[in-house]
């Protein structure tokens, strides 16, 4: 069908791109969930159609590595499917080296894996999880994507998972290739 919209999975698990202000804490905690994550995106009608896996809604230090495994056979799951053009997983920018990683290493398709978060929490006036989520979906749905493995999309940059760090804990620059 000619002129039909990509498909794209988003696989959540929580993380500051879906956390919101504890009352009780004042930290902030996981509170949208996957499909309202997706929702708040402005113009993702216009790039593709998303499916939401909501895998889980914990912050990143609490996905261990049976949880990345697992990710990384939903993404893998996924991709396999002859629907879907790509893939993108949220989750808290404390896991997304490692867990992008697995991704690059346990693909066996040419389809990308893009992931993606956000420094800021949903709730605030300047929240980058939106246009990280936009972007990372328009990286996963672009067919110049493909056979490039797993990436990191944030900050309107991408990085190969294989060379991705966190160098700032803080900063809207928080991922670079070495």
């Amino acid at each position: 069908m000619q002129g039909a919209k990509p498909n794209v999975v988003v696989i959540t698990t929580g993380g500051t791109i879906a956390s919101r202000p504890d009352p009780k804490t004042g930290g902030v905690v996981p509170a949208l969930s996957g499909d309202e994550l997706v929702q708040a995106v402005p113009g993702l009608a216009n790039v593709a159609t998303a499916e939401v896996i909501a895998y889980k809604n914990v912050l990143g230090p609490a996905l261990e590595p049976h949880d990345l495994f697992a990710i990384a056979r939903l993404a893998r799951e996924s991709l396999q499917r002859n629907d879907v053009d790509g893939v993108v997983v949220t989750a808290g920018t404390g896991i997304i080296e490692e867990g992008s990683y697995l991704c690059d290493l346990l693909d066996t398709t040419d389809k990308p894996v893009v992931w993606t978060g956000a420094q800021f929490s949903a709730d605030m006036w300047d929240t980058d999880g939106p246009r990280n989520l936009l972007n990372a979906i328009r990286v996963a749905v672009d067919p110049e994507a493909r056979g490039m493995g797993a990436m990191v999309c944030f900050n309107q940059e991408i990085n190969a998972a294989r060379d991705v760090v966190k160098h700032h804990k803080s900063n809207l620059y928080t991922f670079t290739s070495l």
